[in-house]
């Protein structure tokens, strides 16, 4: 998903850059070449996060460890090694989840606890099967120069393409496809390099109901709103991508302010009646303003837009 929000995010500097641009023409200044690029993912101060996040298996307390702008997509970079299983994260405060046991009869958190099992279980193994179909939706709804907003959205949709990609994990690494190189399982599954928590106070919903003898998740989280200078989503960030917008190169131009609202993401889980993750669903609507400036100009744009990312599992 990281890749995803990274091309969410390259929309963004397209506007930006472009508009600058074109502004820097219209003023006779010599024309430049921009190239766009994405920073590594950031580590989230578990300071400024909320406290308390529900995850998966009760061990000793750990330290946890990014459209467009909408964007977003770095993510708390939980160094790994290559084919190394990655530890779930833990809460003592959370009470063991028992996969198997009827999620009628558990709680809430005991719940969501077994949701975010499943899928940290999976990013510790080694050798399984997987697909992911992705898709991205982004259109610039306002700019600071109007006439060009057809133009842009053309340019835009060069950043934008489906996806659909097979793994074949062996020793926890598989070739990506869509991205031309090998990954682990820990930068392939949401959330990159890092396992799921989940914060209660940041849920808006959360079900859990039987589909034959599986159990489907589904979780929407609360509105949220990042910035330039704190571009993790406190809630979000414990189970999806974003991304660090400070990173973004849109050289000669720089980007000076942005605001991505996340819309109240939906995540869909659901799990067999071993505790095996069968599907991993996630739709994440946003829009987002930003600002920059070149050579004593400035321009802006506005962007909405989503992700739909749908992982299945093969046992």
């Amino acid at each position: 998903m990281t890749h995803a929000v990274k091309y969410i995010a390259a929309a963004l500097a397209v506007v930006i850059a472009v508009t600058v641009f074109v502004s820097v023409s219209k003023n006779s200044v010599p024309e430049t070449t921009s190239y766009l690029s994405t920073t590594a993912p950031q580590n989230v101060d578990p300071a400024t996060q909320p406290a308390a996040p529900v995850t998966a298996a009760p061990v000793a307390p750990t330290v946890p460890g990014a459209p467009v702008t909408v964007d977003p997509a770095a993510s708390v970079t939980a160094a790994t090694v290559p084919g190394t299983p990655v530890a779930p994260a833990t809460d003592a405060s959370v009470p063991a989840a028992d996969a198997t046991t009827a999620p009628a009869a558990m709680s809430r958190s005991e719940q969501i606890a077994a949701m975010a099992k499943a899928i940290n279980d999976v990013k510790a193994m080694t050798d399984f099967n997987a697909h992911k179909v992705q898709s991205i939706n982004v259109q610039l709804t306002d700019c600071s120069l109007s006439a060009l907003t057809s133009l842009i959205n053309r340019i835009l949709q060069k950043f934008i393409s489906s996806k659909d990609v097979s793994y074949t994990f062996s020793g926890g690494k598989a070739y990506d496809s869509a991205e031309e190189k090998e990954v682990t399982v820990s930068e392939a599954i949401p959330p990159t390099n890092r396992n799921v928590t989940v914060n209660e106070a940041g849920i808006a919903s959360f079900s859990a109901a039987a589909s034959g003898a599986n159990t489907v998740y589904t979780l929407v989280f609360k509105p949220e709103t990042a910035t330039l200078s704190n571009p993790a989503p406190a809630y979000e960030a414990g189970m999806c991508d974003y991304l660090d917008l400070g990173g973004l190169d849109i050289s000669p131009a720089s980007l000076t302010s942005a605001t991505i609202n996340y819309e109240g993401t939906t995540v869909t889980v659901t799990v067999d009646p071993n505790g095996r993750l069968l599907e991993y669903h996630t739709v994440m609507p946003l829009n987002g303003v930003g600002e920059g400036s070149a050579m004593g100009l400035s321009a802006s744009g506005t962007i909405k837009g989503s992700l739909d990312e749908l992982w299945t599992f093969t046992w």
